[in-house]
């Protein structure tokens, strides 16, 4: 399959071959389930290639393929081509442990005192529940007895009055161990959501607070899932986890006592399980947290495929492919169900196990001390209660499968937590505030060089100055760097090389919230959040009155459609903005930034949805603003641009020519060829001749 000497320099290592099948060694996939994963997809695709299972547990890797097929392909390169393209993946947190559950834990609780008064509900909940089959033993050797002699010494001197006094002891316990019960479970639900709250804000914070270079590079789905959806796992663990390891702790520690009170040699013969269990968790352990980090990316994976599907449906349904995405989903959906039941049963293979050696422990001291009884060296009275304790002592294995199930879906939530935590955003804030009144607006890009991909530069050397209180268009063809120079004014991204300067101030000498707080910036991918029309405009200036809403709908040629609707500014725009047209939706992305009212605006192809009716009118409103601010416009419609101070025309991340309207067309070069383009008219040169229209 793999050609020879293809991996002669990579650390993959060839463990078995039959025709149409090989086994190998990945070192590198060993506790990386995503990678694992992501292989999995890359190598499925390979011309030959029938099936390919990439298991993180062992670090080996599968390959079937049709007898004959050759491919020549590293796996250590295609394993370095995966972390370079997703750098998720070079990431992956690789050993989580209980230690990591454990500090995320301490480091976001906002009460210890509920933490501790939940463990002492728990703990006395627990005592109660043990006290419960001792006083039932004690009760029934009375009734065959006839009496007992403990209790005669407490000053019960009849067999009725014992009967009596211990059915109303069990019914008292019983009442006690019911109210420790609810209030154990009402602390540990209360600090649970604290904790889970203060976790999903955080990671929120973390996420809101990285660069867009890292939110450009990842899947919005998958970090939804790590803040919502792991910060519940988090919950869930809380919820249960700490009063099981108290509750069981407490039967374990209280019943091993009471044994070693009735014969030290019984309470012995209870331990000859633990070497067995001990053995259990050793050889179980890894594996099972290996494979539940597996089901973990397979969850994430499956919810991606759902939910780009559901995000694409327009173009799903244009496509006719509602076949392929089921398939799709289809696919995902087998991935995770096996996952999940490898995960499942391991984990259950290892309670059942457990349970297995406590019943072992539980058998043993039984059989020991019903000798003694026959013996005479031990009560009727004591080997009953003992009895009934030693079962109460087993049923800690009672549901271990689902709070090992548990354990290791929080050990993995933890671990992508963490790893999103610990992530530091690359652009540094500046110290230096400024205020809206001290801000004249003159911007100027210093020989600027920006690229996305190393080997890809978007600008190169770029040099302009925006005077301020004035206005800039930027136009060229696709890719030529207009909105990558648009987007450096704000910071969302940082030059590699250069400066930009906001009037003297180098942009990274700036808090990022005060510059933003001067710039306002419409996209081309408006994008309106779920809510009301007013919600959205008040979006960028908290505690605007409907006056202030109006009078920017007025500015941006909204307020006629608004007030048209149903509810007017009341009126729910859906997720996204689905409920409106396009254009709708600019004019009122439009509209919250002019609420906003910054000394510098954006406007990157704002007015490409709109008709042409809306864009006149449109033309006229930018004019007035112009007066009083630096704007910038980025536009392929050349009409929306002649009436601006400053035409700058891209190409390749160099500027290839900057005059007015007149100006540019006078010159008849690169901006009359785009102008040409768009009236479908050819441009003439100086000599007369006919310009080909083609962009430069």
């Amino acid at each position: 399959m793999i050609a020879p000497g293809a991996l002669e320099t990579a650390l993959p290592r060839l463990r078995s071959k039959l025709p149409g099948r090989e086994r190998w060694d990945v070192p590198g996939l060993w506790r990386r389930p995503a990678l694992a994963r992501e292989l999995e997809l890359l190598l499925a695709a390979q011309q030959g290639v029938t099936a390919v299972r990439a298991n993180p547990a062992t670090g080996r890797l599968l390959i079937e393929y049709r007898p004959g097929a050759t491919c020549n392909f590293s796996l250590t390169e295609l394993i370095g081509r995966l972390k370079r393209a997703q750098p998720e993946l070079a990431e992956e947190a690789v050993q989580p442990t209980f230690k990591e559950i454990r500090e995320l834990i301490k480091r976001y609780e906002q009460d210890p005192q509920l933490r501790r008064k939940a463990s002492v509900y728990s703990v006395l909940n627990a005592i109660t529940s043990l006290a419960e089959p001792l006083a039932f033993g004690l009760l029934l050797t009375t009734a065959i007895s006839g009496g007992s002699p403990l209790l005669a010494a407490l000053g019960l001197k009849t067999a009725v009055s014992q009967m009596a006094a211990l059915g109303v002891g069990i019914w008292g316990v019983r009442a006690l161990d019911s109210r420790l019960n609810v209030l154990q479970n009402e602390a540990w639900q209360e600090y649970a959501g604290q904790v889970a709250h203060e976790v999903r804000v955080a990671a929120f914070d973390k996420v809101a607070s990285l660069d867009m270079a890292y939110l450009q590079s990842r899947q919005t789905s998958r970090l939804a899932q790590i803040i919502d959806g792991d910060s519940r796992t988090v919950r869930a663990f809380l919820e249960s986890i700490p009063h099981a390891a108290l509750e069981k702790s407490v039967t374990l520690v209280g019943g091993g006592l009471f044994l070693v009170w009735i014969s030290p040699t019984a309470f012995l013969l209870t331990l000859s399980s633990a070497p067995l269990m001990v053995l259990l968790f050793r050889r179980y352990h890894q594996r099972i947290t290996r494979q539940y980090l597996a089901r973990g990316d397979a969850e994430q994976k499956a919810a991606n495929v759902v939910a780009n599907s559901l995000a694409g449906m327009e173009t799903v349904k244009s496509f006719s492919r509602e076949p392929f995405e089921s398939e799709r989903v289809s696919a995902s959906g087998k991935v995770l169900h096996r996952d999940i039941a490898d995960a499942y049963n391991l984990s259950a293979a290892y309670a059942n196990l457990t349970k297995l050696a406590l019943v072992t422990g539980m058998v043993l001291p039984l059989a020991y001390s019903g000798v003694m009884v026959l013996d005479g060296a031990l009560s009727s009275t004591h080997f009953m209660m003992q009895t009934f304790m030693l079962p109460q002592m087993t049923t800690i294995a009672w549901g271990l499968d689902q709070k090992y199930d548990l354990y290791h879906n929080t050990v993995g939530a933890t671990a992508r937590l963490q790893q999103l935590l610990a992530c530091a955003a690359v652009m540094t804030d500046g110290q230096q505030t400024l205020l809206h009144r001290d801000v004249a607006g003159e911007l100027t890009f210093e020989d600027v060089s920006f690229a996305y991909h190393p080997q890809k530069p978007v600008l190169t050397r770029f040099n302009l100055t925006v005077p301020a209180r004035s206005s800039l268009a930027l136009v060229g063809e696709t890719g030529s760097g207009k909105s990558t120079a648009a987007k450096l004014v704000p910071r969302f991204y940082d030059p590699n090389a250069g400066r930009v300067l906001l009037d003297g101030w180098d942009l990274r000498e700036l808090s990022l919230a005060s510059l933003r707080e001067m710039v306002g910036y419409v996209g081309q991918d408006v994008f309106l959040f779920d809510g009301t029309v007013f919600e959205n405009i008040a979006y960028g200036r908290p505690g605007a009155d409907l006056a202030a809403v109006r009078e920017a709908a007025r500015q941006a040629e909204a307020l006629d459609f608004i007030e048209a609707l149903p509810m007017g500014f009341d009126e729910g725009v859906g997720e996204r903005g689905v409920k409106l047209s396009g254009g709708q939706r600019q004019r009122i992305s439009i509209a919250r930034v002019l609420l906003k009212n910054p000394p510098i605006i954006i406007f990157d192809e704002a007015t490409s949805a709109v008709d042409n009716e809306t864009e006149a009118a449109l033309r006229t409103s930018f004019a007035r603003l112009c007066r009083d601010r630096t704007v910038i416009t980025i536009a392929h419609r050349m009409s929306t641009i002649r009436e601006v101070d400053q035409i700058c025309v891209l190409g390749r991340g160099r500027i290839l020519e900057r005059g007015s309207h007149d100006e540019l067309l006078a010159r008849n070069g690169h901006y009359a060829q785009l102008l040409a383009l768009e009236t479908g008219q050819p441009a003439a040169s100086s000599e007369g001749k006919v310009v080909a229209l083609h962009s430069s």
